[in-house]
């Protein structure tokens, strides 16, 4: 058995320092157990702040050295886990990194390539020799493949990457107690992460754990396994006057399941929305589907964008057009975090929105509670506004708008009607002059 020994540099938020000897201490005993070095770290002494985009203070973090072992039986790693606990084909979780797994998404959990015995599993691991041949290998299997040798120690050296980013969770967020014994309702996690999204605003694991802040998949799956975490939830929701848009889950999974390109992020959801529920090491990749649909659509609508026609108004003057969402995005200037979008009317011609948040329509429901739901990127819908200047973008007029307001559902469906009976008129005189 080869030892070697990898290192990570993280930064740790300094109010969490203190938790480091607790979450190493299991480690440090596996390890001893197991006659490998000791995982362990060093604070270099470098502490600088972390920002997060709206945040009005830094938050001081410091940068911390991580060290662990890793191992080498006969010149064999593990370079992969194949889970079919939840799918025919299985989930692969990457241990070496750079290590493609695109030719094993479709491995049957029968194949062994030890004891050729066609069985089903539900853990195999994709094992590498330095000489790079790889194998399936099922666990039952895995001592007798790599020599003969106990091989918990090649095993659980193999989980030390992701153990090494559960040690910063922990750090940063206290941990969830439990969390990973549970699974979630695919849909029911979505709309749930929607809902903490739009109170908090998105904050994906990597950085929640730079930033000393709670990752959107950790707090939804806390509020769909835990009392206190759903009951504050709601409360949340309650005051923030926010729901879930059910339609938008099921764009997202019809999105998913219809996409072609060939890559592991959209293979691994895939796997999972098959299942129709979520773990919790499942949850960060299952709650990024959203930013991920985003960028999909918005890059569709902009190869379908025209050059903009002229400028939209009078300067100072209130307007209402029908316009359609081209794209959006967060920024930070002098007065904090800010959301600018870019919408086109129908005769062509472009404006440029900049307000506190992102645009959003109501809808009113029969018991006069009225919600509010996040424009579509691509959608297309009545608005007021004021134009304020006359501007070119990239040689192309355009008219910051302020003060937008995207129409409430029940205004829309009356300018829509008015419009349509604008068209049958305009139809109806235009035939009446054709036949004279």
């Amino acid at each position: 058995m080869n030892n070697a020994a990898a290192s990570v540099t993280l930064f740790v938020p300094v109010d969490g320092l203190a938790q480091l000897d607790r979450v190493f201490a299991p480690l440090a005993r596996r390890a001893t157990k197991l006659g490998l070095p000791v995982p362990g770290y060093t604070l270099t002494g470098v502490q600088k702040p972390m920002f997060y985009s709206g945040a009005n203070a830094a938050m001081l973090s410091a940068e911390v050295v991580i060290t662990y072992p890793t191992v080498q039986l006969n010149g064999w790693s593990v370079a992969a886990t194949l889970d079919y606990e939840q799918t025919t084909n299985p989930i692969i979780y990457t241990v070496l990194e750079g290590f493609s797994t695109a030719a094993y998404r479709t491995v049957p959990s029968t194949q062994c390539d030890h004891c050729n015995t066609a069985r089903r599993r539900s853990l195999s691991y994709l094992v590498r020799h330095e000489s790079g041949a790889v194998k399936v290998v099922g666990s039952s299997c895995l001592a007798d493949f790599v020599g003969g040798h106990d091989v918990a120690a090649l095993v659980w050296c193999a989980t030390l990457p992701a153990l090494v980013g559960g040690i910063i969770d922990e750090c940063s967020m206290g941990g969830f107690g439990g969390s990973g014994s549970y699974v979630v309702g695919l849909r029911t996690f979505l709309n749930t992460v929607q809902c903490v999204a739009a109170i908090n605003g998105f904050v994906s694991r990597k950085d929640a754990r730079d930033m000393n802040l709670t990752a959107t998949a950790d707090a939804a799956f806390a509020a769909c396994t835990r009392s206190k975490p759903a009951q504050e939830l709601a409360q949340a929701m309650k005051a923030s006057n926010v729901s879930p848009d059910e339609a938008l889950t099921e764009r997202v999974v019809a999105w998913i399941l219809a996409d072609t390109t060939n890559g592991d992020y959209i293979y691994t959801l895939k796997q999972i929305v098959e299942t129709d529920y979520v773990t919790f090491r499942s949850a960060g990749v299952v709650a990024s589907a959203f930013g991920a649909l985003h960028r999909f659509t918005a890059a569709r609508v902009k190869d379908r964008e025209v050059p903009s026609t002229g400028h939209v108004g009078e300067i100072k003057g209130r307007l209402c057009v029908r316009a359609r969402l081209l794209r959006t995005w967060e920024g930070q200037g002098s007065f904090g975090s800010y959301w600018g979008s870019v919408w086109q009317t129908e005769d062509g011609r472009k404006c440029t929105v900049f307000s506190s948040g992102y645009p959003r329509l109501e809808k009113i429901h029969a018991d006069g509670v009225s919600i509010g739901y996040r424009a579509k990127i691509g959608g297309l819908y009545y608005v007021r506004g004021t134009p304020k200047k006359h501007d070119s973008y990239k040689g192309e007029p355009s008219t910051i708008l302020g003060r937008l307001d995207v129409l409430t559902l029940p205004q829309q469906r009356h300018f829509a009607a008015l419009d349509d009976k604008k068209a049958k008129a305009a139809a109806k005189k235009a035939a009446k002059l054709a036949a004279k």
